[in-house]
């Protein structure tokens, strides 16, 4: 099943073009335009920062052309995507739940829908949390299944074979289990959900609106409707590490 699904994410990303999206479809221009506004919420400067399950680069190139950070590594399954990516990016070809990479030499992993492409959600977070520093930060930005919550399921793989529904308890279970407390749990798409046109401008609009809804306290409402959710979390210090830096 695992490796069945590998291939198929190899496959479909296979001369994919997955730059061009960014410039046509109103929902990825849209998403690419919130992130531009709030990068420095979820990317600290000088930080050395791990693309995981990238793609094409979108999202680093705007943490780049900000001026946050510019030691950006990228892992992708597929070597065809990591071809679009820019040449600064220091890219590798592996699996994200197997990182080719040393214990804690990141400051940060980021992960932009990408987790749900792998069945062992779990695995794939113990190894971002394996190669981040004590105090590392990850970020999600993952598409979520309002239905697969509803039915009280946690994962299910799409017809394709290619993507996993993911609920949010599910996900959020699976942080906390790896070792991450949530500093930021932001839904987006319970607006956009419903737009089904083309529309960039109305999507842009849509996206702002639901920026300002989530800066409302305590907010929860119209979030249970959301299919993408934004999760900032922090890897936890434990009690043996953190007395040798009161030391």
């Amino acid at each position: 099943m695992q490796n069945e699904n590998k291939k198929n994410n190899i496959n479909k990303y296979s001369n994919s073009h997955e730059r061009i999206k960014y410039k046509t479809h109103p929902s990825k221009i849209a998403k690419a335009g919130f992130f531009s506004r709030n990068v420095g919420r979820f990317a600290l400067p000088g930080e050395r920062i791990l693309d995981v399950g990238g793609g094409a680069g979108i999202w680093a190139d705007i943490i780049r052309e900000q001026g946050i950070t510019s030691e950006i590594y990228a892992l992708d399954i597929s070597a065809s995507v990591l071809s679009e990516r820019n040449i600064k990016d220091i890219c590798t070809v592996g699996d994200m739940e197997q990182l080719p990479f040393d214990d804690c030499f990141f400051d940060r992993a980021m992960f932009f829908g990408s987790l749900h492409h792998v069945e062992n959600t779990q695995k794939a977070l113990a190894e971002a949390k394996r190669v981040l520093k004590p105090g590392g930060y990850i970020f999600l930005w993952e598409p979520v299944s309002v239905k697969m919550r509803l039915l009280r399921k946690n994962i299910e793989s799409t017809a394709d074979n290619v993507e996993f529904k993911l609920s949010l308890p599910y996900i959020l279970q699976n942080l906390e289990k790896c070792g991450f407390e949530a500093q930021l749990i932001n839904p987006y798409g319970f607006l956009s959900r419903f737009c089904k046109c083309r529309n960039i401008r109305l999507m842009q609009v849509l996206f702002r609106i639901e920026e300002c809804v989530n800066e409302i306290p305590f907010f929860c409402g119209v979030g249970f409707l959301a299919d993408n959710v934004v999760v900032v979390a922090k890897k936890s210090i434990n009690k043996f590490i953190a007395q040798g830096l009161e030391k």
